[in-house]
C-alpha cells in the first residue's frame, strides 16, 4: 500500500499529527505518559514529508527553530571585538526538539541534520539551507555539541565543497573502523544475521546475559548507521561517494531495506518492499536479531492503527520507485 498524502484528520492511526502538525507515534510508553514522542517527532516529521511532501511539515519544522540576535556590547571596542570572535554574525538559530519548547531535552545533532535534509527536499529552500547551516552554534544545545564530521556535513549542505570533501575523506577511516568494531563484537556474542519480520521474535532483557547485553550495546547502533546513510545519500555523486555507500552497506542488516535503498545497492527486489508490514517503534532504525534488539518491534495487526499514514511501508516503497534518483 502507497499513500501519496497523508491524513491530517486522522488521530487514532499508529502515527497522526498533534496541533503543531508535527508527527507522533502510538506506541505504550508514550501513550502511558500521553506523550507521543514529542522529544523524536522531528525525525518523524522529516520522513513523512520524504513520502507525503506537504508544506505544513516544513512549517511544523521551522516552527522548532528560533532566530536568536546576539547581545553585542554598547563598548565600541568591545563591539568589534565581539563581532570578529562571532564571524561579524548578528543573530544564530536555536532550535527545540518541539514546537511547544516544553520542558525537553536539548535538541541533538539528529534534528540538526533532519532539519538540513527536509529543507534540501522542499520547494524554494536553498536560501534556508544557507541561512541556517551559516548561522549556527558549535555547541547546539545544552545537550549536543557538534563533531567534526558533522560540522563539515553542515558546511556542505550549505555549498562549501571544500567541506564535503574533507567529510567524505573522514569517514572512510570512522566506517572502516566501525566495520572491524562490528566484526568483532558479531563473533564474541556468537550474534546471528538480521531475520525477516515474519520470522523475529523478541528476547526479554531479563533474559539475556550481562555479557549479551554489554556487547549489543557496544555495536554500531542501527538508528546511528540510518541518519549516517542519509547523510551520504545528500552528498554530491562521485567515486568517494560511492565508495562510502559500499563500506556503509557492509554495515547494514539484511532486510533494512531503507538503508540499502538509501545506499543504493542493487537487488532490492518488489517483493521485498511490497510485502513490508508496518512495525511498532521504529523498524528502519531497529534491528530484527533478537540479542540485539532492545526495542519492543511487532507487526502492527490493528486495522484502525493501519488505516492510513503508514509511514514505514510508504517510505520503502516511495525509495524503491526512486531508487536510481541521485542527490
Amino acid at each position: 500500500m502507497n499513500n501519496n498524502t497523508f491524513n491530517f484528520l486522522s488521530k487514532n492511526t499508529y502515527c497522526y499529527t498533534d496541533s503543531y502538525d508535527m508527527v507522533l507515534r502510538k506506541d505504550p510508553y508514550w501513550e502511558s505518559n500521553k506523550d507521543g514522542g514529542k522529544a523524536d517527532s522531528i525525525g518523524r516529521t522529516f520522513y513523512s514529508y520524504l513520502c507525503y511532501p506537504n508544506n505544513r511539515f516544513v512549517n511544523a519544522i521551522d516552527n522548532c527553530w528560533e532566530k536568536v540576535y546576539y547581545n553585542y556590547s554598547s563598548n565600541p571596542i568591545i563591539k568589534i571585538l565581539q563581532k570578529v570572535f562571532r564571524g561579524g554574525d548578528e543573530y544564530y538559530y536555536q532550535g527545540h526538539r518541539h514546537p511547544s519548547h516544553n520542558n525537553l531535552k536539548g535538541l541533538s545533532r539528529d534534528h540538526l541534520m533532519y532539519t538540513i535534509m527536509l529543507y534540501k527536499e522542499s520547494d524554494n529552500t536553498a536560501s534556508k539551507v544557507s541561512d541556517l547551516t551559516n548561522n549556527i552554534r558549535w555547541k547546539i544545545s545544552s545537550f549536543a555539541l557538534f563533531t567534526i564530521d558533522s560540522w563539515l556535513w553542515v558546511k556542505a549542505m550549505g555549498g562549501s565543497k571544500t567541506s564535503e570533501i574533507l567529510y567524505k575523506l573522514l569517514l572512510f577511516p570512522i566506517i572502516g573502523i566501525s566495520i572491524l568494531w562490528n566484526k568483532l563484537i558479531y563473533k564474541l556474542g556468537n550474534f546471528g544475521e538480521e531475520m525477516h519480520q515474519k520470522d523475529f521474535f523478541i528476547i526479554q532483557a531479563e533474559d539475556k546475559s550481562k555479557k549479551i547485553k554489554r556487547l549489543a550495546k557496544s555495536l554500531y547502533p542501527v538508528y546511528a548507521l540510518l541518519i549516517q546513510a542519509l547523510q551520504v545519500y545528500y552528498l554530491n555523486d562521485g567515486i568517494l561517494k560511492r565508495g562510502l555507500e559500499k563500506m556503509l552497506l557492509k554495515l547494514t542488516p539484511k532486510h533494512n531495506y531503507v538503508i540499502q535503498l538509501l545506499l543504493r545497492k542493487k537487488g532490492v527486489l518488489n517483493e521485498d518492499v511490497y510485502s513490508y508490514k508496518m512495525m511498532t517503534t521504529g523498524r528502519w532504525s531497529s534491528i530484527l536479531e533478537p540479542n540485539i534488539n532492545v526495542r519492543d518491534l511487532q507487526i502492527i495487526k490493528d486495522d484502525e492503527l493501519n488505516e492510513f499514514n503508514r509511514i514505514e511501508e510508504d517510505l520503502v516503497i516511495k525509495l524503491w520507485k526512486n531508487r536510481e534518483e541521485i542527490h
